[in-house]
């Protein structure tokens, strides 16, 4: 209801340009538009096994529910329905947006960069920081650690992986193969394991068992983009360890640019609004890539801003090293 109240109309913009309706255009012309073709190509790298990360900026408070929705609006249930966002607490601050906040997929909440948000609460800080620690965890394990998971019951998993004993562990795993083994030992033991899963519970393991193959939604900047008068778009700060925190080599990154958001959450009523929605080709995470995140996790924020759509998207370098003096008329 709210999206038919509340989205005039679906504009697709194409690498070129071109603008399609979702209202006013044809089936034809929406199937062979660029943006429909791309998803396709990205459904195609789902279903051969590449976990998918549609990575987007934050223009409106409610940008992961806006993603998910004109995804499935555009028939692309495989990439949404079950996907996985990657949230702050503030996306379940305000009360405007408890319906679109409950319906973003499967949640896994972080504690946003101290840069663009400081939680006063010591006690919650340190909770959400262990909540971190287990969402990252989760996320970024090896595919070895994924099929013991897919193989095990929680309290298997937890006897002979998180409260981890090589000998044990090595008659558990005894499906993997020998480099599989090492490699997740390797994680394992970097990462702490029974500390940062000390305090995994049943019922979150057996939905990520369900749900770790699903694409994720993720959007770095952590609180929303700022606007200006012309209702352009500039990025905020981004932390790049993102990239470091939850993607691995195999992975497959889609830039996606969603602008509108926040036409409609303008204030503290909903408002008629166009969306416009471009996407990027999609591409694969390199060990090399994640090594030097400190700029490639930059890079895909650029990525996203350069794709042409309804609104500029500007991703400025100055905003990026904490200046925003001589910037005016954001918001």
């Amino acid at each position: 209801f709210l999206e038919n109240k509340n989205i005039k109309d679906l504009i697709l913009v194409g690498d070129d340009s071109q603008q399609v309706s979702f209202k006013h255009d044809s089936k034809n012309a929406l199937a062979s538009s660029q943006v429909v073709r791309t998803l396709y190509e990205a459904s195609v790298l789902k279903a051969a096994g590449h976990r998918l990360f549609i990575i987007g900026h934050h223009e409106g408070y409610l940008g992961p529910y806006f993603v998910r929705s004109v995804l499935r609006k555009l028939g692309f249930d495989n990439l949404t329905a079950n996907c996985n966002t990657v949230v702050g607490p503030r996306m379940f601050s305000n009360l405007v947006l408890k319906s679109g906040a409950s319906n973003v997929g499967n949640l896994f909440l972080t504690l946003p960069s101290k840069k663009t948000s400081q939680v006063k609460d010591l006690p919650l800080e340190d909770a959400l920081q262990k909540n971190a620690r287990r969402t990252q965890f989760l996320i970024k394990m090896p595919d070895a650690g994924l099929k013991l998971i897919e193989d095990m019951d929680y309290q298997v998993f937890m006897d002979n992986v998180v409260n981890f004993e090589e000998t044990r562990f090595n008659q558990a795993a005894d499906a993997l193969l020998q480099a599989e083994k090492e490699s997740l030992i390797s994680y394992l033991q970097a990462k702490d394991v029974k500390t940062t899963l000390a305090e995994l519970d049943e019922i979150d393991y057996n939905l990520f068992k369900k749900v770790m193959h699903e694409p994720f939604l993720l959007f770095p900047e952590g609180s929303r983009s700022y606007t200006d008068k012309q209702g352009h778009v500039t990025m905020k700060y981004v932390n790049p360890r993102f990239m470091e925190a939850y993607l691995r080599p195999g992975d497959v990154i889609l830039p996606v640019n969603l602008v509108g958001g926040s036409d409609i959450t303008n204030g503290w009523r909903l408002s008629p609004a166009n969306l416009g929605l471009s996407v990027g080709k999609p591409y694969e995470v390199s060990a090399s890539m994640i090594e030097n995140y400190q700029v490639e996790g930059l890079n895909v924020m650029r990525t996203i801003a350069e794709l042409p759509n309804i609104k500029n998207v500007t991703f400025n370098d100055e905003i990026q090293a904490g200046n925003k003096a001589g910037l005016t008329g954001l918001s």
